[in-house]
């Protein structure tokens, strides 16, 4: 229902997600009373982005800090894997994601809708935080869920 209110989208998200946090064009859903941490992220960029990594680092800085002033989320540029798909309004970006000066990661995936009509991309990602776990299931969950956005 956030996702409708804010961004005049429909998505399906795993069950499990049950905590939310909202920002100016963002929000982050969060599966929290798991042994691992399952995030769907919701945001706009506008069409005329280049470098989503460097957009999605600054994006990812103000609405997901760590504990301390010197840590955020950021990407690893290093394992960043850009896909046109055959459509072409949407672009998949997949790569690893680190907090800054901390010893978190995990995987990440991101779709990013051109949205014609409102003049901007909107990125439905998801990320995984999953010390010893399987990551494969869980991020394929997350994907499948990213691929059912539906721009109003």
């Amino acid at each position: 229902r956030q996702a409708k209110k804010q961004f005049g989208i429909d998505i399906k998200v795993p069950q499990d997600i049950d905590d939310m946090k909202t920002g100016k064009d963002f929000l982050w859903a969060s599966a929290s009373k798991q042994e691992f941490r399952q995030n769907v992220c919701l945001y706009t960029l506008p069409l005329s982005t280049l470098s989503f990594a460097e957009a999605r680092d600054s994006v990812m800085k103000i609405n997901i800090p760590g504990g301390r002033e010197d840590q955020w989320m950021e990407t690893d540029r290093r394992t960043v894997i850009t896909d046109e798909i055959t459509r072409n309004d949407l672009v998949v970006i997949r790569g690893l994601w680190g907090m800054r000066n901390d010893a978190m990661g995990g995987p990440f995936v991101c779709y990013c809708y051109a949205d014609t009509l409102h003049n901007r991309f909107l990125v439905a990602e998801g990320f995984v935080y999953a010390p010893e776990e399987k990551k494969r299931p869980i991020m394929r969950q997350l994907e499948a869920a990213l691929q059912t956005v539906a721009l109003q």
